[in-house]
């Protein structure tokens, strides 16, 4: 298997209806370790980013 990237981030989010934050989880995949870290510094300036992560895909039904 080549080298593969995911990046997983979560952001805080207002639940206008009870006026409360909440946390809602993404991730994305990327062919090289170069592109998954341009993505992660993007993220790092969006302010309802809560955390993010950059993980090696080791084995996978997904990815190949």
């Amino acid at each position: 298997m080549s080298n593969s990237y995911v990046l997983v981030w979560s952001e805080k989010n207002t639940d206008w209806n009870i006026g409360s934050e909440k946390l809602t989880d993404h991730y994305s995949h990327h062919e090289t370790k170069k592109q998954a870290q341009s993505a992660y510094k993007r993220l790092l300036d969006i302010d309802s980013v809560y955390s993010a992560s950059i993980c090696a895909v080791i084995k996978s039904t997904d990815y190949s």
